[in-house]
């Protein structure tokens, strides 16, 4: 049985789920979730900007695309490039058929100068601009980052090659780990990949304001639920350890199934999501989901483990197939002994660049495809 969690632990907020009820309340929740998605995706739809149909609508979508600071899928800006000159191929087609009609020659057609192409190309040439100094600051901090990396490996190999110290190999232990916390963090956001950080559409991520944002739901007859506590955080690459963090399941009870999850909506790729976790060693099930795609997590205790007292970083892969489409993401803990227990916090959520390189494994990208 793993070992009881220091009590000193700080409880900052509790959420009970309620358990299992009769079929009625089942049906009846099954039809207000129903409607309830229903309604979502009526939303959805009615919030996804409608194509521009004319040049001078594309042209205000590159506008605001300059105002936002030039953030746009690559995908995204030659479509509306493609969009721009069908509308003005259709206006010369036009205007060719027109003049014919009026007793022209058509070897004698002469389109008009196109008075908006001007305006198209600077935009374009705006947030070519913008896109091209974004890439040049990724590139400054991958190379920092580097940097730092290096750092931390000749630091060690200088303390390898200095004989006499005392508290030399705890030294050299306390670097070697400092650096395999530093490259984990920098692996959970890809920061030398090309991704793009989507964390922000996660509510709470960090169990900073309670359990805002997250829903905790029962499997079948089971009871539970999640407290927000800090009495025994990670330590990150940075050395701190004064973080919040969900934890619960159903401590007295023989078996329990408690799952923690909230919805985000995103633009279509494939994504990188991380959760720093731990749990008692004698969990039956203890996973890390994002729809119907999951993994299973290390689960060891409160001992140990690269953040120490059992904590990890867990990562999965997932795509999501369309726009502003809704995934699930979250954990479910599953236990069929006495006094078990799951703690998690720091989830973050990224979207894969064209180089998806995650521990070393080579992941497919939706935008090649």
């Amino acid at each position: 049985m793993d070992e009881i969690k220091n009590t000193a632990e700080v409880e900052e907020q509790k959420v009970v789920a309620p358990e299992s009820t009769s079929a009625e309340n089942t049906t009846e929740e099954a039809i207000q979730t129903a409607t309830s998605n229903e309604t979502t995706e009526t939303t959805t739809a009615a919030e996804k900007p409608a194509e521009p149909k004319t040049k001078a609508e594309v042209i205000e979508v590159l506008k605001q695309i300059v105002y936002n600071g030039g953030n746009v899928e690559r995908t995204e800006l030659d479509h509306l490039k493609m969009l721009y000159y069908r509308f003005h191929n259709a206006d010369v087609a036009s205007a060719r058929e027109k003049f014919i009609e009026e007793g022209g020659k058509a070897e004698d057609f002469m389109p008009a100068p196109d008075m908006d192409e001007e305006n198209f190309k600077a935009q374009l040439s705006l947030i070519r601009e913008m896109r091209n100094k974004a890439a040049e600051a990724l590139e400054a901090e991958k190379q920092q980052n580097l940097k730092r990396k290096q750092e931390i490996i000749e630091r060690i190999k200088a303390l390898a090659a200095t004989p006499g110290y005392a508290d030399e190999a705890k030294v050299m232990t306390n670097a070697i780990v400092v650096a395999a916390r530093d490259y984990v963090e920098s692996n959970a956001v890809a920061e030398e990949q090309g991704a793009v950080d989507f964390t922000e559409n996660i509510v709470n991520p960090n169990a900073e304001n309670g359990t805002e944002g997250w829903t905790v739901s029962l499997g079948e007859g089971s009871g539970g639920e999640i407290k927000v506590l800090n009495g025994e955080p990670f330590t990150d690459a940075a050395g701190s350890s004064t973080h919040s963090y969900f934890d619960g399941g159903n401590w007295d009870a023989n078996a329990w199934d408690v799952s923690v999850s909230q919805e985000v909506t995103l633009p279509s790729g494939e994504y990188l999501l991380t959760v720093t976790s731990r749990a008692s060693s004698d969990m039956a099930s203890f996973q890390l989901f994002a729809n119907d795609e999951s993994v299973e997590m290390k689960h060891v205790g409160n001992v140990g483990e690269l953040f120490d007292r059992g904590w990890n970083d867990c990562f999965l892969v997932f795509n999501v197939h369309e726009d502003n489409a809704p995934v699930a993401i979250g954990v479910q803990g599953v236990a069929d002994v006495l006094h078990q227990w799951m703690s998690f916090t720091r989830f973050r959520l990224v979207r894969l660049g064209d180089a998806n390189i995650i521990n070393g494994i080579q992941t497919e990208n939706l935008d090649n495809a």
